[in-house]
């Protein structure tokens, strides 16, 4: 082990987790692997995670400790990354843990398989701790989709639907692949992490590898996660995305995308004005822009489906529902 040119950098963006950042640690700090370093990011808690991080930093030296003003969670494994000194990175949030083997397999792959960008499967589990196995359970169900459709389909079609990375928590890459290939990570709230992966899998999908029959990590989740938060940032981050994910793979799609989102916003503004007529046109319209959408992205990418469940028209219909629901409570 090394503590000047470690061969691994794990970064752990810590916010208001106390009652799990130590588990977190803990998960990295016991790994068959031992040639690491573990550099925390405190972003701005308001609870004792500064307190407890303290703790594990006067036991263990290769515990890296920086504190920042609240920026957000793509802030502090931004400035986590730079700080750091391995040739690999591995990200781990205050609430996830690793499985006991996850840097050591992880390690072995990237070297193996010759590639610059890993994740595997993950494991759910509740605020406890225990691992959540009920197949009915709505964030399985929909995740077991998500890996279904990758290895049906490809990537291309799976990232188009869904994150099937789940979280940062899952992300093993090269350092230098970081630096020069995919760049820092955005901004966002929501899809942080579905971002970081097309981007990944779009800029270099050779480097690219999924251990999807290997649950390595065990994603938390709990009442304050970010995507039990739901907002409207969040719909509108989603459909960002997707709007990106659809223009990247089918350029020729851009001018019907641009019309629907131009007849969303007038569909929104009729809908508050209660003119019905108008507001039937605008969604008789995005209709028509859709189906011609989705023939030109099939004609283009048959891998591609993404506008089947995209947010524009879930919105669209959304507002031509409570349109009819408000014009039929004024009568």
């Amino acid at each position: 082990m090394s503590l000047i040119n470690p061969s691994v950098s794990v970064i752990i963006p810590s916010f208001n987790h106390e009652k799990f950042v130590a588990e977190a640690i803990e998960s990295v700090l016991n790994q068959s692997f031992t040639d690491f370093e573990l550099i925390i990011i405190d972003d701005g808690s308001k609870d004792r995670s500064i307190g407890i991080i303290r703790e594990f930093v006067k036991k263990d030296p290769r515990i890296k400790f920086f504190s920042q003003d609240n920026q957000g969670s793509h802030s502090a494994i931004n400035k986590g990354i730079s700080l750091s000194n391995g040739k690999y990175v591995a990200i781990l949030n205050s609430d996830d843990r690793f499985h006991p083997d996850r840097l050591a397999i992880l390690v072995d792959t990237i070297k193996e398989q010759q590639k610059k960008f890993l994740i595997t499967a993950v494991n759910l589990i509740d605020q406890e701790g225990s691992i959540i196995e009920d197949e009915s359970h709505w964030w399985l169900n929909s995740y077991q989709k998500s890996i279904n459709q990758y290895i049906d389909f490809g990537y291309k079609k799976a990232i188009s639907n869904t994150n099937f990375s789940a979280s940062t928590s899952n992300f093993f890459f090269e350092k230098e692949f970081y630096l020069k290939k995919i760049g820092p990570l955005r901004p966002l709230r929501y899809v942080l992490d579905w971002d970081y992966l097309f981007r990944a899998v779009y800029i270099s999908p050779e480097n690219f590898f999924f251990l999807f029959d290997k649950k390595l990590l065990d994603y938390r989740i709990h009442g304050n996660n970010t995507i039990l938060s739901g907002s409207i940032r969040a719909s509108l981050e989603t459909n960002a995305l997707l709007k990106r994910i659809t223009i990247a793979y089918v350029p020729e799609a851009e001018p019907y995308i641009l019309n629907i989102k131009k007849n969303l916003r007038f569909l929104h503004r009729e809908h508050l004005l209660f003119k019905q007529s108008e507001a039937n046109q605008y969604f008789n319209d995005s209709q028509a822009y859709i189906k011609k959408l989705e023939r030109v992205i099939a004609e283009k990418d048959q891998a591609l489906s993404i506008f089947q469940s995209s947010f524009l028209i879930r919105a669209i219909a959304f507002f031509k529902r409570k349109l009819v629901i408000r014009n039929e409570n004024k009568n």
